[in-house]
């Protein structure tokens, strides 16, 4: 019966049980849980954490969820871990001024290129939209809103990166996502694409350019084998584009990158 299974009564034969102390089997008990609790692994539920993120962040970490399993919950978190926690998510953080700069920078760009209607929007960073999970895209352009949107946390290296480097890598971002604009736009003649997809098909990527990168080089690789490589996903034509699009990143990066004329 339920006073057997819980050991508060021992069977000590087929027709005698002897019942424990209630003192004795509370501290038994108390130091089985010990055992157990330590056993398993700590869930701490953070300072203004939902009951939804906490498990949901709990079952990734540990595989178990707080609410159906042996997972201890501890304790709410301190108040010097509340802090840290405060200090970690504002290190992340791209501050309002350096986003102001950005803006500003990457809109005198835009105007030059005659492309200034061109809208632009910074998110802290982007997911998959089948698995929720962040991915590592550094921005997209939306062609229903004619958007260029930027993920904060790539550009800002997750807010370690300085004011100059993160507004550096917001404008070659966008130098990349200019060209899936301007061919949405019907901004390339075919003529002109034609040319680009020569050159793509044929030119070979410079090591400096992946040294820039912080990519590994694959000697004698063009442009367009790159996209093939980073783009499976993509058929020939959203390959070109993603080629021409890099070709074009590396031109404004260092015009050196490309040596020979599209």
């Amino acid at each position: 019966n339920d006073l057997t299974e819980s050991g508060r009564i021992i069977p000590t034969s087929k027709t005698k049980a002897d019942a424990v102390p209630l003192e004795e089997w509370t501290a038994a008990r108390r130091a089985q849980q010990a055992i157990d609790i330590a056993d398993e692994p700590i869930a701490v539920r953070y300072k203004n954490e939902s009951i939804q993120e906490f498990t949901d962040r709990t079952i990734a970490e540990t595989g178990k969820s707080p609410l159906t399993s042996n997972v201890a919950i501890r304790r709410a978190a301190t108040p010097e871990e509340v802090a840290a926690i405060e200090a970690e998510a504002a290190r992340e953080e791209v501050p309002k001024a350096t986003l102001t700069k950005a803006l500003n920078a990457m809109a005198a760009r835009l105007e030059k290129l005659g492309m200034g209607d061109i809208n632009l929007e910074f998110r802290k960073h982007f997911t998959d939209p089948e698995t929720n999970e962040i991915t590592m895209d550094e921005a997209r352009y939306n062609e229903d809103l004619q958007k260029i949107i930027f993920s904060l946390d790539v550009a800002s290296d997750g807010g370690r990166l300085g004011e100059a480097e993160t507004i550096n890598n917001m404008l070659s971002h966008m130098n990349h996502e200019i060209v899936h604009a301007m061919r949405d736009l019907d901004l390339i003649n075919e003529q002109e694409w034609n040319e680009l997809r020569r050159f793509v098909m044929r030119a070979k990527i410079p090591k400096a350019f992946a040294e820039a990168r912080g990519e590994q080089w694959i000697k004698g690789e063009t442009w367009f084998r790159r996209a093939q490589r980073l783009y499976p996903e993509r058929g020939t034509e959203g390959q070109v584009e993603e080629a021409v699009a890099e070709a074009f990143r590396a031109y404004e990066l260092n015009s050196s990158f490309i040596k020979e004329k599209a």
